[in-house]
């Protein structure tokens, strides 16, 4: 039995099978990081973060789950939140009046301009139908029921785009 198995029923896992665990799983994660983020000084820093992670919350693993999935889900969360900080774009965005952010400063008043830019040109790229149900649910607060009434939907169909509406955001923002 390897020593990342000796585990009792909360995954109490020792600093030694730890060390295990890091040599076996980091060049997978590396990986993972590297092709997702596109720069290897971050895909490093991530690793060194994921493992923090694992480690912090090691009593949460399942050892009756594989510890890989346990692992790379640890990873992907991380990238996710790299992405969350990295571009902050808030997506409730008021399409047509963005309040221009209270500080003066020029150079986070290019960054508020081009993540104005970023969101205009994201969502002319949406489905007519899509970007209409997703500008009524953000920029007007519009609830599903009050879309589907004024838009002759369904239900299903106003959550349909606005989900489909958010994928298309993040996957658009996340490329640029």
């Amino acid at each position: 039995m390897s020593r990342e198995t000796k585990t009792n029923q909360k995954a109490s896992i020792t600093l030694e099978a730890f060390e295990d665990i890091y040599t076996k799983y980091s060049p997978k994660v590396y990986s993972l990081c590297l092709y997702r983020l596109q720069d290897d000084e971050t895909a490093l820093d991530m690793v060194q973060e994921v493992f923090a992670k694992f480690w912090q919350y090691r009593s949460n693993y399942n050892p009756n789950r594989p510890l890989e999935n346990y692992i790379i889900s640890i990873a992907k969360n991380q990238i996710i939140d790299h992405y969350k900080k990295r571009n902050p774009i808030v997506l409730n965005i008021e399409v047509e009046k963005q309040e221009i952010p209270a500080s003066t400063n020029p150079e986070e008043l290019l960054i508020f301009d081009e993540q104005k830019n970023l969101a205009f040109s994201t969502l002319k790229k949406f489905p007519i139908r899509t970007r209409e149900v997703f500008l009524m649910s953000r920029k007007n607060a519009m609830k599903t029921k009050e879309i589907a009434k004024k838009l002759s939907l369904s239900e299903k169909s106003v959550e349909y785009h606005i989900t489909k509406a958010l994928k298309l955001m993040r996957t658009y923002l996340i490329k640029s």
